[in-house]
C-alpha cells in the first residue's frame, strides 16, 4: 500500500487520519486567532519522514477550505516537498504566486496584471525586486481581504539551503514579524541551524509541535480506517490479528507511511494491474531518486526542474533565458552534468542543428520526477501516461480499455460500486496515452457516462472539461455546445443551479447559432433543433428546483413544441414527464398524473424501458399523496422491476427508499389506530425490502422517523420497529440502537438503563435526549419523495 498524502483526494486523507485530532483542532485555532491579527504566530511540525506531516498540511489545507469562517479569510498555499527550482528568496516569492494564480482561490483581482508584473520582475531582476514582489502579495492580500496560509513541506531545505543569503532571511523574518498577510506552518525532519543558533535570523521564532509515532492502537486504528475505505475490513480480520498489528507497529516504529506500506500483508491480494506495480516501484525509489537530487549543487537542481519543466528537452540557451543566469554558468554546468551521464544530447534527424538540445538521460528517472515535482502545474497522472506509452503499443492499450470496461459493468451490475469505479479510473488513466483523437473522445463520452453513474461527478466534469477541449480545437461546435449542456446537468445534480443555468445557456446558444445557420426546419437542422429542446428542457429542470415554476412550464413547453415538430417521441416523453412534476408541485395532481401517464404510453411504445420506470415511480409518488396506498405501493413495484432488470441502481434505490418511506407512514398510521396487525405486516414488508438495497438515504430515512416518534412519545412503537429491524438488519440496529434505549429510559425512567450502557453508546443517546426536549426543527427530516426528470 502506498502512502502519499500529496496525491490523496480528501475522502481517502480523512479515512487515513488518525492520532493527531487534538493537534488539528489546535493548529486550526491557532489560523483562527492569527485571522486578522498584527502579529502572527508561525508554526514548524517536526518529525521524521513517514511520521504524517504531510498528511498533517493536506488535512488543514481542505479544512481550511471547507470551515466558511477560515475559507473566507484565508488563502492556501500548498509547497510541496523539495521544490528543486527554487535558488533564493525571489526564487521563492514567484513559486509562491505561480501556485496562487495556479489555484482558484483569488475572486477578487485581475490575475492578468499581476502576472505581467511577476514576468517583468522575473526579466529584469534588479535590487528592487523584493520588495516589488512583497508588494504584489500585499496587494491581493488587501483586495481579496484574506491572508495567505503558507503549507511548506521540508521548510528547513527552504531557510538552510534554498535561502543562503543571510540578509534575505533576515528580510523574511521582518516580513513576518511586521506584516500580517503570510502566516507559515512547516515541516521539518529535525532542528535545524537556522531556528536553533541564537545568531542566526529564526531563532526562538517559530512555535515547534513535535509529531509523535503511532502507538499499538492507534496503528490498529489507521489500518481499520483503511480497511474500511477500502471495503475489506471483514477480509482482513482484524480482530483475529492483534499479534500482527504489534508486529507492525515493531516493524514500522509506527510511521503512517510504513504502517500502510505493510498493509498489504494482513491481506494476500494480487494487485490491480501492472500500474500499481510500478507506482510502487517509484514510491520505492523516492529515496534513492532524492539522494541522487541531493548530491547536486542548487544551480544543477534547477536546471534539471527548468529541463523538465520544459517537457524533459531543454538547450543551455533556453534554460539561460527561463533562469536569466549567464549563458557561460549554464553551459558548463550542462557540461558536469553531461559527464555524470545525467543529461545527454536528444538524438536529431537534421543533419545540421544550430543548438544542441539535451535530455535527461534516465527515463525512469523523469517519470519519477513528474510524479513527485510538477503536480502544481501539470495533471499528476503525466508519469503515468509517459510510462504507458513506453510499455504498451496502442492495440495493448485498447485491448485493457476494453477488458476494464467488461470488469466495470459486471462489477457495477452486481452493485460492487467500489471496484466498479477502480476500473473506470484505470480506463480514464489508460485513456490518456491514447493519442488518436476520435478514439479518445469516444472512451471519454463512455468514462463520463461511468462517473455520472456512479456518483463521481468531479471525474465526471473533469473528463466533460477534456472533451470540450477536443471539441473547440477540432472546431465541433455540436460536440462542444453537447459537453456545455452535460455539464450544467451535473452541477445541477451537485446543486450548483447558478453554474447549471450558465452552462445550459450557453449550450443554447450555440445550437441556437448553428441552427439559424443551417435553416431551422430544414432536414439538417434537425440535430440542432433536437439540441436547442433539450436545453430548454435542462433550464427548465433549473428553474423547478429554483421554485419558479412559471418559468420551468414555459422551457418544458417550447421544448415539448420543438420535440413534436420534429418527431422525437422520446423528447416529447421527457418533457411530458417534467411538465407532470410541476403540475405535482403545485398540487394540480390530476393534470401531473394525466402527464406522466401520456409520457408513459410514449415510453411504452418506443420500447424505452428506462422512461417507463420513471413515470411509474413518479406515478405511485402521486397516488401516494393522494393517499391510494394500494395504487401507489403497485406503481413503485412495477418500477422497481423495471430498474432491477435494466440495470439502474440509482433509480431502484430512489424508489426502494420511496417505497419504505410510504411503508413506515402507513405503519405509524396503523399504530395510531390500534391495529397492530397491519402496522407490524407494513414493518415486515420494510425488513424484506430492506434485504434487496440499503443506502444512506435509506438509514436517513428511518432514523428521522424514528426521531419524529421520541418526539411524539411513541416509545413502544420505536422500541417494536428497531427489535424488528435487529432480527434481519445488525448494522441497522447498531445505528438504531441509541434510540432505543432513549425510549426505553423516556418510557421508564429508570436510570439504570442508562447506567448498563456502554460509553459509546451512552453519547449518542444522551444527544439523542437532549435534542427530543428542543423544538423540531432541530432535526432535519429526510424527504424521500423522489421525482425523475423526464
Amino acid at each position: 500500500m502506498l502512502y502519499n498524502p500529496a496525491q490523496m483526494d480528501k475522502k481517502e486523507l480523512y479515512n487515513t487520519f488518525v492520532a493527531r485530532e487534538e493537534l488539528l483542532h489546535e493548529l486550526l485555532e491557532t489560523i483562527k486567532d492569527n485571522t486578522d491579527k498584527k502579529s502572527i504566530q508561525h508554526i514548524i511540525l517536526l518529525g521524521a519522514r513517514g511520521i504524517g506531516k504531510t498528511h498533517m498540511l493536506r488535512i488543514i489545507e481542505n479544512k481550511v477550505s471547507d470551515l466558511q469562517n477560515l475559507q473566507s479569510k484565508w488563502v492556501t498555499v500548498n509547497v510541496p516537498e523539495e521544490q528543486y527550482g527554487v535558488f533564493g528568496l525571489i526564487d521563492f516569492f514567484e513559486y509562491l504566486l505561480k501556485i496562487i494564480f495556479h489555484s482558484s482561490q483569488l475572486e477578487k483581482v485581475d490575475q492578468n496584471t499581476y502576472r505581467k508584473e511577476l514576468l517583468e520582475i522575473e526579466q529584469n531582476k534588479n535590487k528592487e525586486s523584493l520588495d516589488k514582489i512583497v508588494s504584489i502579495f500585499k496587494d491581493i492580500s488587501q483586495k481579496e481581504k484574506k491572508q495567505f496560509l503558507l503549507l511548506i513541506d521540508n521548510i528547513d531545505k527552504i531557510l538552510a539551503e534554498k535561502i543562503t543569503e543571510e540578509k534575505e532571511l533576515e528580510y523574511l523574518r521582518s516580513i513576518l514579524m511586521t506584516e500580517n498577510f503570510l502566516m507559515i506552518i512547516g515541516t521539518s525532519t529535525s532542528i535545524f541551524e537556522e531556528i536553533a543558533l541564537y545568531d542566526k535570523a529564526f531563532f526562538r521564532f517559530f512555535k515547534i509541535i513535535h509529531l509523535q509515532n503511532l502507538n499499538d492502537k492507534e496503528v490498529e486504528t489507521l489500518l481499520l480506517k483503511r480497511a474500511e475505505f477500502d471495503g475489506i475490513a471483514d477480509k482482513i480480520k482484524l480482530d483475529e490479528n492483534k499479534n500482527k498489528i504489534k508486529a507492525i507497529t515493531d516493524l514500522t516504529g509506527g510511521y503512517p507511511r510504513l504502517v500502510l506500506m505493510l498493509y498489504e500483508i494482513l491481506e494476500d491480494k494480487p494487485l490491480l494491474d501492472v500500474l500499481k506495480t510500478f507506482n510502487k516501484l517509484l514510491d520505492n525509489l523516492t529515496p534513492y531518486y532524492k539522494h541522487r537530487m541531493d548530491d547536486l549543487a542548487p544551480q544543477q537542481q534547477k536546471i534539471i526542474d527548468t529541463i523538465m519543466l520544459s517537457d524533459g528537452l531543454a538547450s543551455p540557451t533556453d534554460v539561460a533565458k527561463k533562469t536569466g543566469w549567464k549563458p557561460t554558468t549554464i553551459t558548463s554546468q550542462f557540461k558536469r552534468l553531461k559527464d555524470l551521464n545525467i543529461l545527454r544530447i536528444k538524438e536529431s534527424g537534421e543533419a545540421k542543428k544550430r543548438k544542441a538540445v539535451y535530455e535527461i538521460s534516465d527515463r525512469l528517472f523523469v517519470i519519477w520526477y513528474q510524479m513527485r515535482y510538477l503536480g502544481v502545474i501539470r495533471r499528476r497522472i503525466e508519469y503515468i501516461v509517459t510510462f504507458l506509452k513506453i510499455w504498451y503499443d496502442i492495440e495493448e492499450l485498447k485491448d485493457k480499455i476494453s477488458v476494464y470496461s467488461s470488469q466495470y459493468q459486471q462489477n457495477y451490475s452486481m452493485g460492487n460500486f467500489s471496484e466498479s469505479y477502480s476500473y473506470a479510473r484505470s480506463i480514464s488513466i489508460i485513456s490518456c496515452a491514447v493519442t488518436e483523437i476520435s478514439e479518445r473522445e469516444k472512451i471519454i463520452s463512455e468514462q463520463i457516462k461511468r462517473y455520472i453513474n456512479l456518483g463521481k461527478f468531479e471525474d465526471a466534469l473533469n473528463d466533460l472539461q477534456d472533451l470540450l477541449k477536443i471539441h473547440k480545437e477540432s472546431e465541433n461546435r455540436q460536440g462542444m455546445a453537447n459537453d456545455l449542456g452535460n455539464m450544467g446537468v451535473v452541477f445541477q445534480i451537485q446543486g450548483d443551479l447558478q453554474k447549471s443555468l450558465q452552462h445550459h445557456e450557453k449550450a443554447l446558444k450555440i445550437h441556437e447559432e448553428i441552427g439559424n445557420r443551417k435553416g431551422i426546419g430544414k432536414t439538417e437542422g434537425i440535430g440542432n433543433r433536437q439540441g436547442m429542446a433539450n436545453q430548454l428542457g435542462n433550464v427548465g429542470n433549473v428553474f423547478q428546483i429554483q421554485g419558479d415554476l412559471q418559468k420551468s412550464l414555459q422551457h418544458y413547453e417550447n421544448a415539448l413544441k420543438i420535440h413534436e415538430e420534429i418527431g422525437n417521441r422520446q423528447g416529447m416523453a421527457n418533457q411530458l414527464g417534467n411538465m407532470g412534476n410541476v403540475f405535482q408541485t403545485q398540487g394540480d395532481l390530476q393534470k401531473s398524473l394525466q402527464h406522466y401517464e401520456n409520457a408513459l404510453k410514449i415510453n411504452e411504445e418506443i420500447g424505452n424501458r428506462q422512461g417507463m420506470a420513471n413515470q411509474l415511480g413518479n406515478m405511485g409518488i402521486v397516488f401516494q399523496v393522494q393517499g391510494d396506498l394500494e395504487k401507489s405501493l403497485q406503481h413503485y413495484e412495477k418500477a422497481l422491476k423495471i430498474y432491477k432488470e435494466i440495470g439502474n441502481n440509482l433509480g431502484y434505490n430512489s424508489i426502494i427508499n420511496n417505497k419504505i418511506g410510504l411503508l413506515l407512514k402507513s405503519a405509524i398510521t396503523h399504530n395510531k389506530e390500534k391495529n397492530a396487525g397491519k402496522a407490524l405486516e407494513n414493518l415486515k414488508e420494510i425488513v424484506e425490502s430492506l434485504k434487496e438495497t440499503k443506502n444512506e438515504d435509506t438509514i436517513k430515512i428511518i432514523v428521522s422517523v424514528i426521531f419524529e416518534l421520541l418526539k411524539d412519545s411513541e416509545y413502544d412503537f420505536v422500541i417494536t420497529i428497531i427489535e424488528i429491524l435487529q432480527k434481519e438488519h445488525k448494522d441497522i440496529f447498531e445505528i438504531c440502537e441509541p434510540f432505543m434505549i432513549s425510549a426505553k429510559y423516556l418510557k421508564t425512567k429508570d436510570q439504570g438503563i442508562l447506567e448498563d450502557t456502554s460509553s459509546i453508546i451512552l453519547e449518542g443517546v444522551k444527544k439523542i435526549l437532549e435534542a427530543v426536549e428542543r423544538p423540531k426543527n432541530e432535526m432535519n427530516n429526510v424527504t424521500s419523495s423522489f421525482h425523475t426528470k423526464g
